[in-house]
């Protein structure tokens, strides 16, 4: 953090996705993921700044819009025009300092899966902040852990999502 500035800052990555892949179907952040940790991280004081890769309006996951999916805290961010304008006026994340930031932070949903946890600058963010023993949080634990990439939690949750048993282990030795 830079010297004079005494507010904490977290960075609020979300997808840019708004459809998984060739299905159709339509994706984007968990509401709920977003809404409450918004107003959780704000009342405590932290000033939180949303991105996505694209920058422009991060996609919602419209199931996550309805009931039973939606909560106090979405009916709040739902109704609230500040919110709402962060939300539809993300800032693109490759040209954000995130050095400026004390954490960052990963809303769940699917649309992460199809941009966000193979995207090579995202890693790098994510290597940055557990190097420097910043705050992160990876709502759905697809990113950078320890030794595990973000590739290898992708290709974990694709195999779980469509159900498909992972690849027998190679046999030592034949």
């Amino acid at each position: 953090m830079k010297a004079g500035n005494k507010q904490k800052r977290v960075l609020l990555v979300m997808s840019s996705v708004d459809e998984m892949g060739i299905s159709g179907k339509q994706t984007g952040t968990w509401f709920t993921e977003l809404a409450a940790p918004y107003y959780i991280l704000t009342e405590a004081g932290f000033e939180v700044v949303f991105a996505t890769p694209a920058g422009g309006a991060a996609p919602i996951d419209l199931l996550s819009m309805k009931a039973p999916f939606t909560t106090e805290h979405t009916q709040r961010f739902f109704n609230d025009p500040v919110a709402m304008f962060a939300a539809t006026h993300t800032r693109k994340l490759r040209e954000i300092d995130h050095s400026t930031f004390d954490a960052v932070f990963f809303p769940g949903g699917y649309g992460l899966l199809w941009d966000l946890a193979s995207d090579s600058h995202v890693v790098k963010l994510i290597r940055e902040f557990y190097e420097s023993d910043r705050a992160r949080c990876e709502a759905d634990r697809w990113t950078v852990s320890g030794r595990r990439t973000a590739s290898d939690r992708f290709q974990e949750r694709r195999r779980h999502r469509d159900r498909t048993p992972p690849p027998p282990p190679l046999l030592a030795g034949g």
